[in-house]
């Protein structure tokens, strides 16, 4: 379970079509960049990653606009 500070009004859901294809095109450019610059290590884990997105990354989105006063830091 991921753990989010008490005042985080948000939800976090599993990725949809659209952010698996998000973090895919995101991370496909960094995969890239790594194997230019010979990192084959690094590069190697982010294409594991690149499998199956959605068994690793979560989406978190605003529960609400509202903001909990009691934990405000402003």
């Amino acid at each position: 379970l991921r753990r989010l500070a008490k005042g985080a009004l948000v939800k976090i859901h599993k990725l949809g079509q659209k952010g698996v294809a998000d973090v895919r095109e995101l991370l496909g450019e960094y995969h890239k960049a790594l194997i230019a610059s010979e990192q084959s290590d690094a590069a190697r884990r982010i294409a594991e990653l690149l499998v199956d997105p959605s068994n690793h990354f979560r989406m978190v989105v605003p529960a609400n606009q509202q903001v909990d006063a009691s934990v405000s830091t402003e």
